[in-house]
């Protein structure tokens, strides 16, 4: 990272507009993905701030997404990718988390009404998201990249 690590970007709706420093890496996780920038309001601009102040220094954000759990179809959440984990951040804030070395599968099916959804396997556990039609395929390619890198890194 250069200089400071950290780079402001602009959040809310059109009511309101206001800059948060992240890390270099979020700031570039959020950048890759258009409709994740369209669509900050208060929750996703709350988790993305939860993120950047408690997310280790040395854990690389590598992807992230808007998304609604099929659980609560209605509200937004934001999915992050690490070179180690698969973050799910809901509001109150609810967090959970999985190793990616421990992620089995990740599918992308029809949900309700021909919606695409992409389904994440592992570790005995299962989501449904619904993300982003133009962005599913690329992030479910960078969530299937990073859980070989982390199988083939993981140490027992």
């Amino acid at each position: 990272m250069s200089g400071s690590g950290r780079e402001s970007v602009a959040a809310g709706g059109a009511d309101e507009v206001r800059q948060i420093a992240m890390r270099e890496d979020i700031t570039a996780a959020v950048g890759n993905m258009p409709a994740l920038m369209q669509n900050l309001d208060s929750e996703s601009n709350s988790a993305l701030a939860m993120l950047e102040q408690y997310l280790p220094v040395d854990e690389e954000v590598v992807a992230t997404a808007i998304a609604a759990d099929q659980s609560q179809p209605i509200v937004k959440c934001v999915v992050v990718v690490t070179d180690r984990r698969l973050i799910l951040i809901k509001p109150t804030p609810h967090v959970t988390s999985w190793h990616l070395y421990d992620i089995d599968e990740v599918l992308i099916a029809a949900g309700e009404n021909g919606i695409k959804v992409l389904v994440i396997t592992g570790d005995g556990k299962s989501v449904t998201l619904y993300i982003d039609a133009a962005w599913i395929h690329e992030f479910q390619r960078l969530l299937r990249h990073a859980v070989a890198h982390a199988r083939i890194q993981q140490r027992d």
